[in-house]
């Protein structure tokens, strides 16, 4: 990522070099501090987006368990949910916002109802 050049405006020309070279650094920090920050922002947004996508993919593995004949086939797309809701757990973090944090509760309700469905010894243990 290339960081913006910050000019010397007319009005910092009268000042010594060491001075102008102090305010170019403290400018050129606080853009660093901009771009940090949004980051960290968009990190949270695609931790955020990430464990949703784990959730859907867990309750799609679930309802295929639960649709299922072959026991084998069942306790594949069980562990493979179970694995699904280990991602979405270890990707989400404790700053969620209101919205984020229905939207999880949503889902979560949402796996637990299909997971019911699943056969006895299919049973879902969180880790």
């Amino acid at each position: 990522m290339l960081t913006p050049q910050v000019k010397t405006p007319p009005s910092l020309k009268c000042l010594p070099d060491t001075q102008v070279a102090t305010i170019h650094y403290a400018a050129k920090v606080g853009i660093l501090e901009s771009d940090r920050s949004q980051l960290h922002e968009k990190q949270h947004a695609v931790r955020f987006q990430a464990a949703t996508t784990q959730l859907d993919l867990a309750i799609t593995y679930y309802l295929v368990a639960s649709a299922t004949k072959d026991q084998a086939r069942s306790n594949r797309a069980v562990a493979r949910a179970q694995q699904a809701y280990a991602i979405a757990a270890s990707s989400l973090d404790c700053n969620l916002g209101a919205g984020q944090n229905l939207e999880i509760e949503e889902k979560l309700i949402l796996l637990n109802a299909v997971r019911a469905t699943c056969r006895p010894n299919a049973l879902f243990v969180p880790q």
